[in-house]
Formats: structure tokens, sequence, C-alpha cells
């Protein structure tokens, strides 16, 4: 066939082909030198067919326009702050944004209310120390010395009424609290009279047999527990709880700690009362209805009982306050004690200090105060011209 090609036909280009690969260096020069040039005859051939150009134009003057484009921020080369040694509200503002000035010209003008009082608030300060200084190299007067010696014999008085009205309130704040204390001792005794005509007048009608060792209801109850319960409280009630109580009614108020002592006792006692009425109001409550125990009966039990109740809770309440009175009182004659002190001591300090004034009048000038207060008048001379 035609497209057939033979292995002799292409032995002579691989021969050309290994003899360039193996002559690198050479081949790449020829290479070059062919492109070279092939070069030069395309640039001969182009140029050899067109000729310089020129354009003719008459002699003019004329502007030149040049112009630069740029961002950034712009700054004067010459800025001065202007900082007035006086603070205020602007009133006026004479230049302008880009206005030129020059030295002596108002700028602004600033509210001077401030600054015009700053200087007369110096003028009264300068003023004041130098009428010290004054008095000061004068030295003291007749009229001086003698008011700073009244000035001594009124807080000697004064403090001599101080001290008599600390022995007034400590004579009160005995008194005081004695009588609370005898309040607080009449508590208890108003505390036994309740208990021991309730226990024995008030519940006669209730228990039969009351001055014996077996009290007994004079109603019957449902309720066997409650009967059982208000007969043997009863017996603790009546031969227990108010014998203390009658011997606690007896104690000396002058004696102050036995009284306390007497309070927390009374109260221990009334409240061992109040736990047999709680009992007894329960049988009452279960009381049974019969021919001989009457509603009627009933009701008037039940008004006892509550009656009674409400007296031994009076009469504790009426202790809790007493204890609280004695803890008021106690309080009441520190903070008067405390007051009557303290004026004490203040009238000491102005006898202290008014000794000192005088001591200070009487003797003289002195050259390290008369320094001291020319420097004073010194300072507020700058503080004025400022």
């Amino acid at each position: 066939m035609d497209n057939v090609i033979s292995s002799n036909s292409l032995q002579p280009r691989r021969r050309w082909f290994a003899w360039f690969k193996q002559h690198k260096l050479i081949t790449l020069i020829i290479i070059s030198a062919l492109l070279g040039g092939a070069y030069y005859l395309y640039q001969k051939q182009t140029n050899s067919g067109s000729a310089p150009r020129y354009v003719l134009a008459a002699v003019e003057k004329g502007m030149i326009s040049t112009s630069i484009s740029g961002s950034g921020q712009i700054s004067a080369s010459n800025q001065v702050e202007v900082k007035p040694k006086v603070s205020g509200d602007i009133l006026t503002l004479s230049a302008k944004v880009g206005q030129e000035v020059k030295t002596g010209d108002v700028l602004a003008k600033l509210n001077s209310k401030e600054a015009q009082k700053s200087v007369r608030d110096a003028q009264v300060s300068l003023e004041s120390a130098q009428l010290s200084l004054s008095k000061i190299k004068r030295g003291s007067t007749a009229e001086e010395i003698a008011a700073a010696t009244r000035k001594v014999e009124t807080a000697k008085k004064d403090l001599a009424a101080a001290k008599d009205d600390l022995v007034d309130v400590q004579e009160k704040t005995v008194i005081d609290l004695a009588n609370t204390y005898e309040d607080a001792q009449n508590s208890v005794e108003d505390a036994y009279s309740k208990a021991d005509d309730l226990l024995n007048r008030q519940l006669d009608k209730v228990f039969t047999g009351i001055n014996t060792d077996s009290p007994e209801l004079t109603f019957l109850t449902s309720n066997s527990q409650s009967e059982t319960d208000s007969k043997w409280q009863f017996l603790t009630a009546h031969n227990q709880a108010l014998p203390q109580l009658k011997s606690l009614s007896s104690t000396d108020d002058s004696n102050q700690a036995a009284v306390d002592q007497a309070l927390v006792k009374a109260k221990e006692q009334l409240l061992v009362i109040q736990g047999f009425l709680n009992k007894l109001n329960t049988a009452v409550n279960a009381a049974v209805v019969t021919l001989d125990f009457t509603q009627s009966d009933l009701d008037s039990f039940k008004s006892t009982v509550n009656t009674a109740k409400s007296t031994i809770t009076t009469q504790i309440n009426n202790l809790t306050a007493a204890q609280q009175n004695l803890v008021d009182q106690r309080l009441s004659n520190k903070d008067s004690l405390s007051a009557a002190q303290d004026k004490i001591d203040s009238a000491q300090d102005s006898l202290t200090q008014a000794e000192e004034d005088l001591k200070t009048v009487k003797a003289g000038n002195d050259p390290l105060d008369i320094k001291a207060q020319e420097i004073s008048v010194r300072q507020r001379q700058i503080a004025l011209a400022d």
C-alpha cells in the first residue's frame, strides 16, 4: 500500500536526531543563528518601504497644565494653641478660621464673672490675713485679757454644773431601777393572788375535796383520760405550784438578783397551772349532761374554766413585761449616765481650751506666730496677683 513506510526510509532521520541530541550546545547555537537572521531580514524588508514623516506648526505662547493627585491629612506648618489663664464661657469670637491676626488682636471674649469672684475672694482673704498680722503685732489688749479670763470662769462653772448633773443622774437611775424592781415584785405577788383565788375558790364547784389528796370532778365526763389527767394535774398545781408562788411573792424587792430569779420561777409555776387548766378544759368539753348536771351547769363550768385560763395567761404576760421593763430601765440608765459623762468631758475640754487661750493672750507677741502670719499674708498676695 502507498501509506506504508519502510524501516529503511526512517534510518536517516534517526541518525540526525541522535546527532542533535549528542551535540546540544552546537544545536542551540545553530537555532539561535537562524532565528536572528530571520528577524534581521524581516526588519530590513518592513523599513525599506516607508520614510520618516514630520509635523510642522507655528511657534506661539501657551499654558502647560500639570496636575498631581493624592490623599492625606493637611496640617499647618506653623500652629499656636491658645490657652487663656482663666476658664469661662465664650461671649464673643472676633477671629475667623483662616483670618490673619497680629500681636494684640482680640481673638475672643470670655465671661469674667467667675474670675472676678475669685479676685474678690482672694482680696478678702488677703485683708483678713493682714488684719490678723496687725493684731498679732499689736499684742493683747486689757479687754481681750479680761474676755479670755471670763471665758475661763464660765467654763469652770459649766464643768461644775456638769458634775452636779452626773450626781443627780446617778441618784435618779438608782431610784428608777429600784421602782422598776418593786413593780416587778408586785407582779409576782399579783400572780400568786390570782392563782390562789382560782384554785381555792373559783374551781370549788368543779372539784370536791380540793384540800385533800383525792379531789374529784363534780360532773361525769366521757373522756376518762382527761378526768384522770385533770385530777392529777390539779394536785400538782394546788399542792406544788401554788405554795412555790406564795414563797416567791414574799421576795424582798431590794434584792434585785432574787427578784430576777423570782420572775423566772413564777412563770414556770404559772405554766404548770396553765397546763392543768388545758386538761380540765378537755374534760369539761366532754362532760355528760344529766338530771343533776344540766346544760346550764355545763355552760357555767365552761365559762369558769375559760376565765381561769385567761387569768393565768394574763399573769404570764405581766411577768414577761416586768422582765422587759427591767431590761429597758437598765439600758435607759446606761444611756443617761453616758450622756451625763459626755457632758462632763465636753465641759472639761472647753475649760482646757479656754485656759490655753488665756495663756496665749497673756503671753503677748510670739515671734514665730508673727513670722507664720507674715508668710500667710505673702501667700495670699501671690494668689491675688495670679
